[in-house]
């Protein structure tokens, strides 16, 4: 393929972005589990919740994948793109810092979404900026940097989810931890995209 500047923005983005996701792969069931004891929630009704917390976020993306598509050809790539990131980034926030089993369902369930605006603007992205004939590679690109960044994040989740971390009067738990830097780590990456990243 060769190289195009619009692309090379957007997958170094995606790349940040599936990073930051894959930071909390690993912590995820211990972090509903947490909170589910902190509810007295019993153990078997506990690993339900995991099951359903955890697939509720592919399922949005599943069910709204057609729908977004033709919503990125009404309004653009770009302002999906970035909606999908700040969308993402907020609900992974108040995910982190959810107090309760319903909260977790529901920014989940919005994490998953706004994600799937992201991913399947970036896809159309990608076909809007490859010739007819490299697009089977231009999408083999954006599936391997997809991939890349979700097996990259366990190993740098795995560093922050140690022990807790107290600033001033502030004690972040251990487990909510990576969810926050997932966060700060999509908005960090809308914010470089909006100032960089041109409409296809």
């Amino acid at each position: 393929m060769p190289f195009n500047k619009n692309l090379v923005v957007l997958l170094s983005g995606l790349f940040l972005v599936m990073v930051g996701f894959g930071i909390t792969l690993p912590v995820l069931p211990f972090y509903i589990k947490n909170l589910s004891q902190a509810q007295g929630i019993s153990s078997k009704n506990l690993w339900l919740h995991v099951g359903l917390i955890t697939s509720i976020y592919p399922f949005m993306q599943f069910l709204l994948s057609p729908y977004l598509g033709s919503l990125s050809d009404r309004l653009g790539r770009r302002p999906l793109i970035l909606y999908g990131l700040v969308g993402y980034s907020i609900s992974m926030f108040f995910f982190s810092i959810s107090g309760s089993i319903l909260l977790l369902y529901i920014f989940r369930l919005l994490a998953g979404i706004f994600s799937a605006a992201f991913l399947i603007a970036s896809s159309a992205y990608v076909a809007d900026n490859t010739s007819e004939d490299k697009r089977g590679g231009g999408m083999s690109l954006l599936v391997s940097v997809t991939s890349l960044g979700v097996v990259a994040g366990p190993l740098i989740g795995n560093l922050f989810s140690k022990a807790d971390i107290t600033i001033g009067p502030i004690t972040i738990n251990k487990y909510s931890l990576p969810f926050s830097l997932s966060a700060i780590l999509a908005l960090l990456v809308g914010g470089f995209l909006f100032f960089s990243l041109k409409e296809s």
